[in-house]
C-alpha cells in the first residue's frame, strides 16, 4: 500500500462513519488526481488495487474489528485478485468504493468492491485472502470465534469464481 496520506484520511473518516454489519457495505470516497491517472489519461491500473487495499481496512474499521484483528496482530493477506474493468475513470473523477463481504469457507475470506462514479459501475473487483498472524495462518474457527455471527450466505456465482481459481491453481502450462 503506497497511499499513506490516503489511508490515514480514510481510517479518520471511517472512524466517523456509522458502524455497520457484516452483512452490509463499507463505503469510501476518493477524488481521481492527476497523478493517479496512467499516459492514457484515466485512473491507472495499479491505483485500483491500492484503492481496494484502503477499501478492506475501511470494512474491517467500520465492521467494528480493526481493533480485535490489531490487539491479535492478525493482517490480511491476498491469495486472489479478480478485477473487471468496466468503464474508465477519468481525472477529478469522485469515486465511491463499496466493500462487502461475501462469505468464507474453510480456508478463505471472500469480498467483493465496486468502484462507481455518478452512480456508474466502473469496475468490479473480488479478493480472496486469509488472515495472518505471529504464528502464521490464523484458523478459520479462530478467526470465526472473533466475527460477530452475522456472515452472509455466498451468492451462486462465488462457487464458479472458486472453481476457476482451482482450475487456474491446476494449470501446468507456463
Amino acid at each position: 500500500m503506497n497511499l499513506y496520506f490516503r489511508l490515514i484520511l480514510s481510517l479518520w473518516y471511517s472512524t466517523r462513519m456509522p458502524k455497520i454489519s457484516l452483512t452490509g457495505f463499507a463505503q469510501l470516497w476518493f477524488r481521481v488526481y492527476r497523478f493517479d491517472c496512467d499516459l492514457n489519461g484515466h485512473l491507472t491500473n495499479s491505483k485500483y488495487l491500492a484503492f481496494m487495499d484502503l477499501g478492506r481496512v475501511s470494512f474491517i474499521q467500520q465492521s467494528g474489528l480493526l481493533k480485535a484483528f490489531y490487539q491479535r496482530r492478525w493482517f490480511p493477506v491476498l491469495q486472489s485478485v479478480d478485477l473487471t474493468f468496466i468503464k474508465e475513470i477519468r481525472p477529478y473523477s469522485k469515486i465511491l468504493l463499496t466493500t462487502e463481504l461475501l462469505g468464507c469457507d474453510e480456508k478463505y475470506i471472500y469480498l467483493q468492491q465496486k468502484f462507481l462514479v455518478n452512480n456508474q459501475l466502473c469496475c468490479v473487483g473480488r479478493i480472496r485472502g486469509v488472515f495472518v498472524g505471529p504464528k502464521g495462518k490464523v484458523a478459520m474457527n479462530d478467526l470465526l470465534a472473533v466475527l460477530p455471527n452475522q456472515i452472509p450466505a455466498s451468492p451462486p456465482s462465488l462457487e464458479s469464481w472458486k472453481n476457476y481459481l482451482v482450475d487456474k491453481k491446476n494449470e501446468t502450462t507456463c
